[in-house]
């Protein structure tokens, strides 16, 4: 995608735009070059998210993900479990485009008979923790 600067190896993501606490989307070229995504939201709330839109920080995350392996399960927080466990201000929903898929590509949703939301909450809890 031609970013400069990267680690040698491969990259499982590429996050493209940010307003997460050290990974903050900077303006690179134009009149508003050098100003963080954080600043134009805060400056221009209805035109960078809506009219009437007021929040500390810009509601999306954008980015680009390797899916060629194995990926993660994740359980995503609410906006008040956000708020409580890691003090963010915004919990998370998510929705994938995907761009390319082999034929015979999968993708699984959902949880296999016998495993409730109590379990799955322990599991993510339990390693989300421990790393």
């Amino acid at each position: 995608m031609g970013k400069a600067g990267l680690p040698d190896g491969p990259e499982a993501e590429s996050w493209e735009i940010s307003d997460v606490d050290g990974m903050i989307a900077t303006v690179t070229n134009g009149e508003l070059a050098g100003s963080s995504l954080r600043e134009l939201t805060e400056r221009y709330p209805d035109e960078m998210v809506a009219p009437g839109w007021r929040a500390p920080h810009f509601p999306l995350l954008s980015k680009f993900i390797d899916g060629s392996g194995m990926l993660p399960v994740y359980l995503h927080a609410s906006d008040a479990l956000a708020q409580w466990l890691e003090q963010q201000p915004n919990g998370k929903t998510e929705a994938w485009h995907i761009l390319w898929a082999a034929p015979d590509a999968t993708c699984l949703l959902g949880m296999r008979d016998g495993v409730d939301t109590p379990i799955s909450r322990r599991r993510c809890w339990r390693r989300n923790t421990m790393r």
